[in-house]
């Protein structure tokens, strides 16, 4: 009996580790949170949010985002994001197909891109899970963009 409580234990934590080392693009984490396409870019960088405060009828900013990610600064939150630039790291949607005669280059043409980890992926999934309506106001300011 202990010994399958032992290999039971090893087979779980192999799978978080397992999912610990693996990333996503955006369109992926999009379709696994059933978000619109660009929700997860807004959520994970800066997003402002303004509206007017009903008791001194001020207008007032707030950042709602994550701020993992800064694309024109190339900062990010080391386990939670990378930027990836080499096939290597080529998440399964960060690809772009060229024709050879056009730029030289055979198959596909890896850009440069953010990738998230798994570990963010379940706190995006909990943000959505606790403020919904979060996740609204991003879709209606990417519909706007």
């Amino acid at each position: 009996m202990g010994q399958k409580a032992i290999e039971q234990h090893y087979s779980e934590n192999a799978e978080t580790a397992k999912k610990s080392n693996q990333y996503f693009g955006e369109q992926e984490i999009d379709v696994m949170l059933q978000l619109a396409q660009g929700v997860t870019a807004a959520m994970t960088s800066q997003f402002m949010v303004k509206y007017k405060n009903p008791e001194t009828k001020e207008r007032v900013l707030v950042d709602i985002g994550l701020n993992i990610k800064s694309w024109a600064k190339k900062q990010h939150v080391p386990g939670f994001v990378r930027f990836a630039v080499n096939q290597d790291r080529l998440a399964a949607n960060e690809a772009d197909s060229f024709a050879k005669r056009d730029y030289n280059r055979a198959g596909r043409h890896v850009r440069a891109h953010w990738q998230y980890s798994y570990a963010l992926v379940e706190i995006l999934r909990e943000y959505k899970q606790k403020f919904p309506e979060v996740f609204e106001a991003a879709l209606e300011a990417r519909k706007k963009d």
